[in-house]
């Protein structure tokens, strides 16, 4: 695991909070249980920095940081989301989408702070290998250290 603990653990601790307020915000209104808190966050997609959206089949494609498919969401005129292939894909090949980025948006290197969220929120360990051409890994964390 590239990501220091404490950093999970700080993630983990703001997920359990968001669990918290949603089982208290809707009791007694409606339905609400541990698991389907989970399946609604599984499905739950950012958009943009104002649009979030439940997309049913979201969490039946899985994760590659090197996807064949990408969504879009456009909401100039009427708003409209997609998803389109980022190249040919065979009748039998599994489709993957890119969950999340786990680069810093400045420079391009591997982020831990985000790489700490998608493990949490989707069980998807990261390293700097992941996302980074080597000329770019600066920072190799040793978690035999931690």
């Amino acid at each position: 695991l590239d990501v220091p603990r404490f950093k999970v653990h700080a993630a983990l601790g703001v997920r359990l909070e968001r669990l918290d307020e949603y089982l208290e915000g809707y009791r007694g209104a409606v339905p609400t249980s541990p698991s389907m808190y989970a399946t609604v966050t599984s499905r739950a997609v950012g958009l943009s920095d104002s649009v979030t959206a439940l997309l049913p089949f979201h969490d039946m494609v899985n994760h590659s940081p090197e996807p064949n498919i990408a969504m879009q969401f456009e909401s100039d005129g009427r708003p409209r989301f997609s998803f389109f292939a980022l190249g040919d894909i065979a009748e039998d090949d599994e489709l993957f989408l890119k969950y999340s980025d786990v680069t810093d948006d400045d420079d391009g290197a591997w982020d831990e702070d985000k790489a700490a969220w998608q493990l949490v929120q989707w069980g998807i360990p990261s390293g700097p290998e992941d996302c980074c051409p080597p000329f770019m890994r600066s920072v190799e964390i040793n978690s035999q250290n931690l």
